[in-house]
């Protein structure tokens, strides 16, 4: 009975020490590059959603703007027409059938919907992996003292 006296102050010594144990301390450098890396990836699907949010507008505003100089275009040569007071009937008919034309395409742009395929972000559990090791940066070099037969020793280091 006197024997486990020893083993259970040592069990509560053990005990004492798991409950000073700070895992936020201990787990802190871990938590940091874990953070960096969510980091770094929302920064890479952020940089790829403006990249393609950027190429829809820039689609748009390719038809939109070749809409505009056709429009553009034909006003000047209107003006030119008017100015001149001189018109035939093929000039107003040519002139009404690119009005016409600018209408259907001007339907067609409002009507123009374009489809963004994504796939979904799989992201693979082993991405991050997770391992144990000892720090044993701040643990002093093993010494070893050997008694020589003269009665000097020798200690290894």
């Amino acid at each position: 009975m006197n024997q486990l006296n020893p083993l259970t102050d040592e069990i509560n010594a053990l005990s004492d020490r798991l409950d000073l144990l700070n895992i936020e301390n201990m787990t802190g450098e871990s938590r940091r590059k874990l953070e960096q890396w969510r980091d770094q990836c929302h920064q890479q699907i952020d940089h790829l959603f403006q990249q393609k949010y950027q190429e829809l507008n820039t689609i748009m505003n390719k038809k939109v703007q070749k809409q505009h100089d056709e429009v553009i275009r034909l006003q000047s040569k209107i003006a030119v027409v008017i100015r001149e007071q001189e018109t035939t009937r093929q000039e107003v008919d040519s002139l009404t059938v690119t009005i016409r034309d600018l209408k259907k395409q001007m339907d067609e742009i409002e009507q123009t919907s374009l489809r963004v395929i994504a796939q979904s972000l799989v992201i693979d559990d082993a991405l991050i992996s997770i391992e144990q090791g000892l720090d044993l940066s701040n643990l002093s070099s093993p010494c070893r003292t050997i008694q020589r037969p003269s009665g000097s020793s020798l200690c290894m280091c």
